[in-house]
């Protein structure tokens, strides 16, 4: 095969149009064209035209990859799926995640105590951000993990959950006792927080000892 073109892209900086034999086969960066000294009138192999396009596709994804962390933090999981919906090929995907997991930025364990932090300022329970955490793709050993560094902090659930009560029930004064309860409750539970805390703290703030979920 004779590259019979090298076009720079409109398009894209950077990027050029290889032909081979008159049609055009691939794209390349500019360091990737110096690097491996291809020219117009250059004679290759399919081996050579295999070995440039996966080192460019490997250059590729881990670029399209830091681009995603620089936006926001992600799990393996998350990176991996969204490389795969760009259709990189596995071996460029693995690629990416090994080099930002060299790199220090692809770290499960960091990812998930970050976003359990966030959540739980948010707001939200233990079992919510299991959830969360567990969507996310992360292994279940690190979200045990996880939740019982939360669980050891001197912030406990139930201070969470007489926190958020105190603020929802004071914008819920006018509203009768049983229904601020069954309400509050209700809003608590979607918030990933146990019924036992809840309970417990509706019945301290509530001074009423019936079942309130």
């Amino acid at each position: 095969m004779i590259i019979t073109r090298i076009a720079r892209q409109k398009r894209l900086k950077n990027s050029y149009s290889i032909y081979l034999d008159g049609s055009y086969a691939f794209s390349l960066s500019g360091e990737s064209i110096i690097r491996h000294r291809l020219k117009e009138g250059r004679e290759v192999v399919q081996a050579d035209v295999d070995g440039v396009f996966s080192e460019e596709e490997k250059r590729r994804a881990l670029e399209y990859a830091i681009k995603l962390f620089a936006i926001r933090s992600r799990s393996a999981r998350e990176l991996r799926q969204r490389l795969k919906e760009k259709e990189f090929s596995e071996s460029a995907i693995s690629h990416a995640a090994g080099r930002l997991s060299d790199l220090g930025y692809l770290n499960d364990e960091r990812f998930a105590s970050d976003r359990a932090n966030y959540l739980m300022a948010k707001g939200y329970g233990p079992e919510l951000i299991r959830a969360e955490l567990k969507r996310k793709g992360i292994a279940a050993d690190i979200i045990t993990d996880v939740l019982a560094r939360l669980r050891e902090r001197p912030e406990t659930e139930i201070d969470r959950v007489e926190e958020i009560a105190r603020r929802k029930l004071k914008a819920m004064k006018d509203v009768e006792p049983a229904a601020a309860a069954h309400r509050l409750t209700g809003f608590l539970v979607r918030r990933g927080f146990s019924i036992d805390s809840i309970r417990h703290v509706l019945r301290e703030l509530l001074n009423d000892d019936r079942d309130l979920y």
